[in-house]
């Protein structure tokens, strides 16, 4: 009588249990691939370079302003997608790129394809980087520019200096300088990192829209890049 008292007992547990087993799956399956994304947001992963060599000095804001579209003051609000670099290679993909939608703050320049754009509006901008969960790396690019020392001025020949790149941040504020990816529609970064500087102030974003504002008059110098 014990031993099916016991029985009974446990089947009684069994039975208690099993809604609550059923419930706990049924919250798993209905967070699906939202809730992997969050946990690989939080997911810190060793960082791999990719050196992107760069036939001209993109500190130079004059050059830098005739390879671009528009040049503007934005907020990162958040990520919205990332997806591989397809190459000439059938199914071979050379990387991540991430999407982020930015709102437009301040323009300094937007012309062709970008001449739309205006304030208060949110765009997508395109960085080349991000998380490659196949490889389980962090992939962002370090920019190798010939006869720059990083400030603008050009200094000739080699040597080159590296200057490499960081995720966009959710959050905080950028002088961006972009092009219009007529596939896609998104803004693409021109070069990385000088297209994508991090504003730590309203006095240095105040500059920078003064020295890009120069720069944009000043381009006669360095006329504007139709194709590229």
């Amino acid at each position: 009588m014990r031993a099916l008292a016991g029985l009974f007992r446990k089947r009684a547990l069994i039975a208690l249990a099993l809604p609550v087993v059923a419930a706990w799956i049924a919250v798993v399956w209905a967070l699906g691939d939202g809730e992997d994304d969050r946990i690989s947001e939080r997911t810190t992963l060793p960082v791999v370079r990719n050196e992107v060599l760069y036939t001209y000095d993109i500190f130079d804001k004059r050059l830098l302003v005739g390879y671009s579209d528009a040049v503007f003051v934005g907020r990162v609000i958040r990520r919205v997608g990332q997806e591989p670099i397809k190459t000439t290679i059938p199914n071979d993909e050379e990387g991540p790129q991430t999407q982020f939608e930015v709102k437009v703050l301040e323009i300094v320049e937007a012309e062709g394809p970008a001449k739309d754009l205006a304030a208060r509006q949110t765009v997508v901008v395109n960085q080349i980087g991000g998380k490659d969960h196949k490889r389980g790396v962090t992939v962002a690019v370090e920019a190798v520019v010939p006869g720059s020392d990083g400030t603008g001025e050009s200094t000739g020949p080699p040597p080159t200096v590296h200057v490499p790149d960081k995720p966009l941040a959710v959050g905080r504020e950028y002088m961006f300088a972009t092009r219009i990816d007529r596939v896609q529609g998104w803004h693409s970064l021109t070069a990385q990192p000088a297209a994508n500087v991090l504003l730590e102030s309203e006095d240095q974003r105040r500059k920078l829209v003064s020295e890009f504002g120069e720069a944009v008059e000043d381009r006669g110098a360095a006329p504007r890049v139709v194709g590229g």
